[in-house]
């Protein structure tokens, strides 16, 4: 089956075709598209680098370790990448070597490759926001504390629950599904996802793309 993200009623397609609905999206048999459309491979609609997290990542590194300029004095509050958490830079007396940190600049944080010795900031490169999440994927991977994340799996549906922003191109797998209401009360960081079960291959892989660690549970459907 192929995923139909968007368009108008089916009626509109220049060939007869006959579709099946699957939450918010539509489903096509693959072989009454022959010769009428190329169909996308997952991996080429999901949009992450072709040559994969590690290589990317690796070439992320040695391009910014090549463009590191002295840090600026002036900073504070800075953090750095360590163990699969945000440790302050001030309780890393002993820190050596090439770390990815964000500084806080006001409401927001800005994020870099940085060169630490002693404990000390002393170069770094800045990084676009977007670099930074793909990267902490890879580094927290790398520490042996990559991101785990339970699904539980009905015969419909794939619940999920994320603490952490993906990247934008991985993000958009979510939308294959819906976002649950975040509960009322304040400090819930963590967002929930339904996403219909024929589409969670899809998602699946965007995940594991990211070297996300995931964990099943079937859960028993409810009898009337």
């Amino acid at each position: 089956m192929a995923v139909i993200t968007g368009g108008g009623p089916a009626q509109t397609f220049p060939w007869p075709i006959t579709l099946r609905g699957a939450g918010r999206l539509r489903l096509i048999d693959v072989d009454t598209c022959a010769g009428y459309i190329d169909l996308w491979e997952p991996r080429e609609w999901i949009g992450a680098p072709l040559e994969g997290l590690q290589k990317w990542s690796s070439q992320l590194l040695t391009n910014a370790k090549a463009q590191l300029r002295p840090a600026s004095s002036e900073l504070t509050d800075v953090s750095i990448r360590c163990g699969g958490k945000w440790v302050a830079l001030s309780a890393c007396a002993t820190a050596e070597g090439l770390f990815l940190a964000q500084c806080r600049t006001g409401p927001r944080f800005e994020y870099s490759v940085v060169q630490v010795s002693q404990g000390h900031l002393r170069q770094m490169k800045e990084l676009r926001r977007e670099e930074s999440k793909r990267l902490q994927f890879y580094l927290d991977a790398e520490a042996g504390h990559p991101l785990k994340v339970r699904i539980d799996v009905s015969q419909s549906e794939v619940r999920l629950r994320l603490n952490r922003h993906l990247p934008r191109e991985e993000a958009r797998a979510l939308l294959l599904g819906w976002q649950l209401p975040q509960p009322e009360r304040g400090g819930a960081t963590a967002k929930s996802y339904v996403i219909p079960r024929e589409m969670f291959p899809i998602v699946r892989q965007a995940l594991t793309g990211l070297s996300v660690v995931l964990t099943e549970r079937e859960l028993a459907e409810r009898r009337p």
